[in-house]
């Protein structure tokens, strides 16, 4: 009977030393991990907006311009202009056209309301035709009207045509042509630049 605890007591010791010595590993590993990944200390949204600060050689990468975006005034009764800046990868025009549609949903003063408040976007291509296409995400909680879906619209097409080589744009809605965001405007066919 006591060998049968001496062993039981041996048989804890080591599972404790092993348990011991598995959580100094881990506790190192996570150490190497972070010093090896820089965003392995940054939350999600950091990671994901790179709030963090960039590095001289990614700032220099970034191109930061002056665009008019557009919003509405807080009874949703007209289309306001407002210039904003936007920040985007030199070398990736479709994370251009994103950026401006994220400005877009944020209001630069408190003049003004943004209509894409918390709309999300799967993406935005530029075809060789000129045509824009921006995949918008239908998880987003459109709940304007008329007059919202209208100006939301408009924000979109207005901001996006500023750059010359926008000749159409094509809203989908999770990569497929729809017939209307919010069941007022039929969106199945590409906008075309005015005048």
């Amino acid at each position: 009977m006591r060998l049968k605890n001496k062993h039981l007591l041996q048989v804890m010791l080591i599972l404790a030393c092993l348990l011991v010595m598995s959580a100094c590993g881990t506790a190192q590993r996570g150490t190497d991990e972070q010093a090896s990944d820089p965003s392995a200390g940054q939350t999600a949204a950091e990671q994901q907006t790179g709030s963090n600060q960039n590095t001289p050689a990614q700032q220099e990468q970034n191109v930061t311009e002056t665009i008019k975006g557009y919003y509405t005034d807080p009874d949703l009764t007209q289309l306001i202009e407002k210039e904003v800046e936007i920040t985007y990868p030199k070398e990736d025009g479709g994370k251009k056209y994103l950026a401006a549609l994220e400005a877009l949903g944020t209001a630069p003063d408190s003049d003004v309301k943004p209509l894409l408040k918390d709309w999300a976007f799967n993406g935005a291509a530029l075809t060789e035709d000129g045509t824009l296409n921006v995949d918008i995400s239908g998880k987003n909680d459109y709940n304007y009207g008329s007059t919202g879906e209208d100006f939301s619209i408009k924000a979109i097409t207005r901001t996006l045509f500023q750059f010359e080589e926008v000749k159409k744009i094509q809203l989908l809605v999770d990569g497929q042509i729809v017939e209307s965001l919010m069941g007022h405007i039929d969106i199945n066919q590409p906008f075309e630049r005015e005048g």
